[in-house]
């Protein structure tokens, strides 16, 4: 049974989740730590919230890892603040590791997931990774939506492989339907006024 105390300071830290005072959550989590009160999964995901929200990347991760160090389960919602702050800050590669301990530990993925690892991968033009994400997770009957598509574009163009973002629309109606590479194809002819004149690589 979770104590009255730290329900109440579950709420601040989300208040302050809510308000982007990363520096007031971590405070009351210090204060949450050093009068050894019960911190569990409501507790690291509202501050790591907190800090992804204000793009302190850095702290998220000190945050993570004193979760798992506490052996603290974390949720889809802590998860997903993780990939989101790595997605903010390029970090692609670790992004991709916190959606590897997603799928290892049988953590739900879902839209917000998907958006956010392909989005880490966008940041810095990993197109192929970011297309292996898309498969993957999508695969795991996980929904995704148009802005996951159009990230996985973008991924592409920010490469500048104009050759490989037309390969890209192929195989999204392969793998798929026929209405996922019709999009595709629109939104990069969209992109690419004259595609045929494009360098590729």
């Amino acid at each position: 049974q979770i104590k009255l105390d730290t329900i109440i300071f579950n709420a601040a830290i989300s208040a302050c989740e809510k308000g982007c005072e990363w520096e007031k959550a971590a405070q009351l989590f210090s204060v949450m730590s050093q009068t050894h009160l019960q911190m569990h999964t409501i507790t690291y995901s509202a501050v790591i919230s907190a800090c992804e929200k204000c793009c302190e990347w850095e702290h998220v991760l000190r945050f993570f890892n004193l979760m798992i160090l506490g052996s603290v389960e974390p949720s889809t919602i802590t998860l997903n603040a993780a990939i989101s702050a790595c997605a903010r800050d390029g970090k692609w590669e670790k992004a991709i590791e916190f959606l590897r301990m997603m799928r290892e530990t049988e953590v739900e993925l879902d839209t917000i997931t998907l958006n956010a690892a392909i989005a880490a991968c966008e940041m810095v033009g990993a197109w192929k990774e970011a297309m292996q994400i898309f498969i993957a997770i999508t695969e795991s009957n996980v929904e995704w939506d148009m802005i996951s598509i159009g990230a996985v574009i973008t991924a592409c163009m920010k490469h500048g492989s104009y050759k490989n973002a037309l390969q890209l629309s192929s195989e999204m109606e392969r793998s798929f339907s026929s209405m996922v590479g019709r999009y595709c194809t629109s939104t990069l002819t969209g992109r690419i006024p004259l595609a045929r004149d494009s360098p590729t690589q």
